[in-house]
């Protein structure tokens, strides 16, 4: 700032002194000589303010801070961490069979201990992920500020699909070990393994969709080590 004035007084005096008579060359480059130097003074003293200050990209609560002054700091290292408490994003999937009935806006039901929420989907992946064969999905969920919901908790989301669908119900004991949506069927004395589209009940029982006849004989706990094309024997409840 110092620097400054004074480059400013210079050019002042400069300019007063041409009216009265013509400066000398010298003079003159000297004095705006002083001038550039003292703006480049204050275009390095704003950067070096901009580099020792930090701005928030949104409105929201700190909730990591440093904890001691002196911290050596480096390009990178996370300083503070914000969060916005306005509206939570829940992260779920759903199964490959279900994903044809949930569709970008649809509502959610969260359940927070003894209280509900409405959100809606608002992103949801055309991908499986590879590790667990589902599709990933996003719920916006608001926040009321009067009575809010804690970040990071767990919750339990229900989708309402939008329509009815029909299906045999099933008790989930019927998966095949080892599988996702494969149930095990006794045709002509010999077990099968059947995969089937399903959905999954709120007490856990499979609905399912495809791949099942009402006919069909089921195995209602297969073994591990049941095999396709194994003989069995079937015998009458008394």
């Amino acid at each position: 700032p110092r620097a400054l004035t004074s480059g400013f007084a210079n050019l002042s005096w400069t300019a007063s002194h041409q009216f009265g008579h013509a400066a000398d060359a010298p003079s003159l480059t000297r004095d705006r000589a002083q001038l550039e130097g003292a703006r480049a003074t204050e275009r390095l003293a704003r950067t070096g303010a901009g580099q020792r200050s930090i701005n928030a990209p949104f409105a929201g609560l700190v909730t990591k801070a440093p904890t001691s002054a002196g911290t050596v700091v480096s390009p990178g290292m996370m300083l503070m961490h914000l969060e916005d408490h306005s509206r939570f994003r829940l992260s779920a999937t759903v199964s490959e069979e279900e994903s044809d009935l949930v569709k970008i806006g649809t509502e959610v039901a969260v359940k927070y201990h003894d209280r509900s929420v409405t959100g809606r989907v608002v992103t949801l992946v055309p991908s499986l992920d590879q590790a667990t064969r589902r599709v990933p999905l996003e719920v916006e969920v608001p926040n009321n500020a009067t009575d809010p919901l804690l970040a990071w908790s767990f919750v339990r989301a229900t989708i309402d699909g939008g329509k009815d669908v029909q299906g045999l119900r099933v008790p989930a004991t019927v998966r095949r070990p080892g599988a996702q949506s494969e149930l095990v069927v006794v045709k002509d004395g010999k077990l099968h393994f059947v995969r089937v589209q399903k959905s999954t009940d709120t007490d856990g029982a499979w609905v399912v969709r495809d791949g099942l006849d009402p006919s069909d004989v089921v195995l209602l706990s297969p073994a591990a080590e049941a095999k396709e094309g194994d003989a069995v024997e079937q015998t009458e409840e008394k």
